[in-house]
């Protein structure tokens, strides 16, 4: 997805509704990192989420959760984020999940 066109994703819109403007900001800044790790946009990753719940399969079920801590993994291997910048930027791709109804 083309630099910052994910902003206007409807469920970026959705997701970022009644936050600070700050938080407005800075969530949408860190989340970038996000979607290049997992390669979908916003949309493809709430439809595939709402899909996946449905399944009986654990691997199915637990995609977006084996990718999240996958990313949790690959941003301390890099040796350039502390824990707090861990912490935050995973606290994004909850946030986004969750401000959605997808966690």
């Amino acid at each position: 997805m083309a630099t910052n066109a994910f902003k206007k994703d409807e469920y970026v819109i959705r997701w970022l509704n009644g936050l600070s403007a700050k938080t407005k900001v800075t969530y949408p800044n860190q989340f970038g990192e996000w979607l290049t790790f997992i390669g979908l946009t916003p949309t493809e990753q709430i439809q595939k989420r709402m899909h996946d719940l449905t399944s009986t399969d654990i691997k199915t079920l637990q995609f977006f959760e084996d990718k999240w801590r996958a990313y949790k993994e690959y941003l301390e291997s890099t040796g350039t984020n502390s824990d707090s910048k861990v912490h935050d930027k995973i606290k994004v791709v909850s946030s986004f999940f969750t401000r959605n109804g997808c966690l």
